[in-house]
């Protein structure tokens, strides 16, 4: 049994005519043939001649013996005749060769057209460099392809071996733009073929961040040119250096997109791939990175508190979120709610303190109430307006009763609830005295006509609140009114007689509230003569002109007393009786 299979082993050894391997069948201008091929290593036996076979028109045959070749060094041949300009033909080659029993190989079968284009499979970034891959060519003619810039025409690179199918662009700079790729198939006699009509082009993300939006907006071209087209594309985004995962599925036309749900400060890298609707293929755009800077919003404006100071100008003091992308705020202030105009625009300091104050000049607090309001924009033009709060309008009455009435308007805060107000009092701009508490707007304070100083009283209102905020915090607040004086006018008293020898020996008015006016008294005989003049408001008339003793009997008097600014003069006429 060994003995047979070593006879068999050398009858195999013996039959393996080796072919000559045809590397080309070049079809010329006149319709004539090239063959090309590489001569075999024939080491079973002598060599006879190199066998041409050829089919014309169809690969499945049959084929005829077209030339016998007895020189073994010969490589080339030329199918004169053949005229393929009008038909295709095939060719493969035998060796003939004295190896006893042979089993001649036939070489592969070549066509005399020029080798067909393969199919891109796919145009995809990775890494920074666009990686071009295609479907190996089926033609074993086939020895190497050629990549073009499908945009310039221009040859890239040529790969060399029909089952190499990868060209690596790494002078490409795929994200600046789009670039098209087509493929030519070459022989090994360096005769290339057509070039493939559907070049691929590879997908150019673009990214622009919309900081007010807290998004990204996407935009990109559609991959070209799959046989089918594309099924579906995917949305993949890594986040601060993991890797990346689909997020999102979008239709195969989609060329936008809005990547929501940003974090603030994050490194988000972002890429676009499509996916072929009848295959695996994948083609990846530019990878997209960078940091998430989300315009932080103004969450809540709160205006705690409108004062006026002693001044008269109005502190404003309010809250905010220190964490915002502010670009400027304005206070604003009117005599309603609803016509409030712009007092004041400020660019913030940064960084912002979650606590503010101002004070606000030349306000209208001494003849009105005034509204106030706080309106922050942010860097997306994002306007928030606080609540508003109002100052208190203190008013005084003076009456003739020595007293000095006093009404003022409501603590007005959305946020605020009134505890209660203090009503306090100077006098001469003294230190001021507490004399009410109530929860009214109104309160009557009596002066002391005894006391020249009490002519003038001036008042202001402390109104004490509680405040809660609708983020739940909670504070106090003092608002303080203007300060409002009342001034008592002079008021007299005048007799309609005296007696100059009996208990009132002088004639003058009785007098409140005159410290500080111009005084002047005349008395007048019944014929008008004058028989007394003073302007000292101490001195009064004894009944004489003189120094002579008036009879009695009845005269007239005229009193004038002036205050000291001018604003009121006082003017009391009359007769009198001297009685003897």
């Amino acid at each position: 049994m060994l003995a047979f299979l070593l006879a068999l082993s050398t009858l195999t050894a013996q039959a393996q005519v080796p072919a000559p391997r045809l590397r080309c069948a070049t079809s010329r201008f006149n319709g004539n043939v090239d063959l090309a091929w590489q001569t075999p290593n024939l080491t079973c036996g002598t060599f006879n001649s190199y066998l041409i076979y050829g089919s014309a028109g169809s690969k499945a045959g049959p084929y005829s013996l077209i030339a016998t070749l007895t020189d073994p060094t010969l490589t080339t041949y030329q199918h004169i005749g053949a005229n393929s300009t009008t038909q295709t033909w095939y060719y493969y080659m035998q060796t003939d060769a004295n190896c006893g029993v042979s089993f001649p190989y036939q070489s592969d079968t070549l066509d005399s057209q020029p080798p067909l284009p393969p199919d891109l499979q796919s145009v995809s970034v990775m890494n920074g460099q666009i990686n071009v891959t295609w479907e190996q060519g089926s033609n074993p003619k086939i020895a190497a392809y050629i990549i073009y810039d499908a945009d310039t025409n221009v040859p890239l690179d040529t790969i060399q071996g029909r089952t190499n199918t990868l060209f690596v662009h790494t002078s490409a700079r795929p994200a600046l733009g789009s670039r098209s790729y087509t493929i030519v198939a070459m022989d090994s006699c360096s005769n290339a073929g057509i070039v493939n009509i559907r070049p691929h082009k590879s997908i150019w993300l673009q990214a622009q961040q919309n900081r007010c939006g807290q998004s990204i907006n996407l935009q990109w071209n559609l991959y070209q040119n799959w046989r089918n087209g594309i099924r579906q594309q995917e949305i993949w985004v890594g986040i601060n250096g993991a890797p990346k995962q689909v997020v999102d599925t979008v239709a195969a036309a989609a060329t936008m997109y809005d990547l929501e749900n940003l974090k603030d400060g994050d490194n988000v890298c972002i890429e676009v791939r499509a996916v072929a609707a009848t295959s695996n293929y994948v083609a990846a755009s530019n990878d997209t990175c960078m940091q998430i800077s989300i315009v932080a919003p103004i969450k809540y404006v709160y205006l705690r508190n409108a004062s006026v100071n002693p001044d008269n100008s109005v502190r404003l003091d309010w809250q905010w979120n220190n964490d915002s992308d502010m670009k400027m705020y304005a206070l604003r202030s009117g005599k309603d709610s609803g016509g409030l105009q712009t007092a004041s625009s400020v660019s913030p300091v940064f960084p912002l303190t979650n606590a503010n104050t101002t004070n606000l000049q030349n306000e209208p607090v001494d003849n009105q109430k005034s509204y106030y309001e706080v309106a922050a924009a942010d860097s997306c033009d994002v306007t928030t307006r606080s609540n508003y709060a109002t100052t208190i309008f203190l008013e005084a009455t003076p009456d003739e009763q020595f007293n000095n009435a006093l009404k003022w308007s409501a603590y007005d805060n959305p946020y605020g609830t009134l505890q209660k107000y203090e009503v306090f009092r100077l006098v001469n701009g003294q230190f001021a005295n507490r004399i009410a508490s109530t929860s009214g707007e109104a309160h009557t304070d009596t002066t002391n006509p005894q006391f020249e100083a009490e002519q003038d009283v001036c008042y202001y209102v402390l109104a004490n609140a509680k405040l809660k905020f609708p983020d739940g915090s909670t504070g106090i607040a003092v608002s303080r009114s203007n300060t409002v004086c009342a001034h008592q006018n002079v008021k007299l008293y005048v007799p309609n007689a005296f007696v100059p020898d009996g208990k009132n020996a002088t004639f003058k008015p009785y007098s409140v509230f005159t410290n500080s006016v111009d005084y002047y008294m005349a008395i007048f005989d019944r014929w008008g003569g004058r028989v007394f003049e003073t302007k000292d408001i101490e001195r009064g008339w004894d009944g004489t002109s003189g120094g002579q003793q008036l009879p009695q009997g009845t005269y007239t008097y005229y009193i004038k007393v002036k205050e000291a600014d001018n604003s009121r003069a006082v003017v009391k006429t009359g007769t009198l009786t001297l009685i003897r």
